[in-house]
């Protein structure tokens, strides 16, 4: 399925009142430009640099991984080492969808883990260019 088509289709399905406010849009990464600070995030992950990845959180920010919960830029920090350390990852964005208030990458991990590489949603929210929230999975 082309991106158009599934673009196409998600809007189709935001007719039928899936989405009340028929503003979702699902595209794919390589048709469009992702949000700057999902941007900075990737490129800085693939470059396993911590305080480039840090900086792309609010001071703020949530993050939601495996099960737990890092609250603002330190614990963020910690969870980034300990990430690249354990996992060793890269990552591929595969494919967006967004609304008004939240960004939905799929995004294909590869690192030191079984059964990689995998696909996962991140799903972003956003408060002055920043990530405000991320929730994997």
């Amino acid at each position: 399925m082309s991106s158009s088509e599934i673009f196409a289709a998600d809007t189709e399905a935001g007719r039928k009142g899936d989405d009340p406010m028929n503003t979702t849009h699902l595209v794919s990464v390589k048709s469009c430009q992702l949000p700057e600070a999902v941007e900075r995030y990737i490129e800085a992950s693939n470059s396993h640099h911590v305080k480039s990845i840090v900086s792309c959180f609010s001071e703020n920010a949530v993050v939601h991984d495996e099960g737990e919960e890092f609250n603002g830029q330190d614990q963020i920090e910690g969870w980034v080492s300990k990430t690249i350390t354990n996992y060793n990852f890269t990552f591929n964005p595969i494919k967006m969808k967004r609304n008004d208030t939240l960004s939905t990458i799929e995004i294909e991990v590869s690192g030191t883990f079984d059964g990689s590489p995998i696909t996962l949603d991140y799903h972003f929210t956003f408060k002055n260019n920043k990530i405000a929230s991320l929730r994997i999975g």
